[in-house]
């Protein structure tokens, strides 16, 4: 959970190139908790005035965005629930990272699609 008045930044560019090439994200949150039916406990929350940098890769769980804070970079849940004022701002360089590992573990490997979700 990122609450209160923290903000998650990073300096310079978003998307960062490692020693092997490969493209990832500065800070990456990977949440492996699976949400079973609709307990209405979310795995990630972003919460109160932060700004955040992040990219948010929680398939099999919900996503809950409230207060005034943005988000910066993608998320991926099973729903995004988001309340307040806040916004989530895509950044396009997520679609050349490279995310996980290669073998056929339970991580993604390559982040295939992102997609621009507009609420109500």
């Amino acid at each position: 959970m990122l609450g209160g008045g923290s903000n998650l930044v990073t300096q310079d560019s978003f998307v960062r190139t490692g020693a092997d090439g490969e493209k990832r994200p500065a800070v990456m949150l990977y949440s492996a908790y699976n949400q079973v039916g609709g307990n209405g406990i979310a795995g990630v929350t972003i919460d109160g005035d932060n700004d955040a940098f992040i990219a948010v890769y929680a398939s099999e769980t919900d996503v809950e965005i409230t207060g005034s804070g943005d988000v910066y970079g993608g998320v991926v849940a099973k729903r995004i629930d988001m309340s307040g004022s806040g916004d989530i701002h895509y950044d396009e360089a997520l679609a050349t990272v490279t995310l996980g590992k290669e073998d056929d573990s339970l991580e993604p490997s390559h982040m295939l699609t992102w997609w621009e979700v507009i609420g109500d």
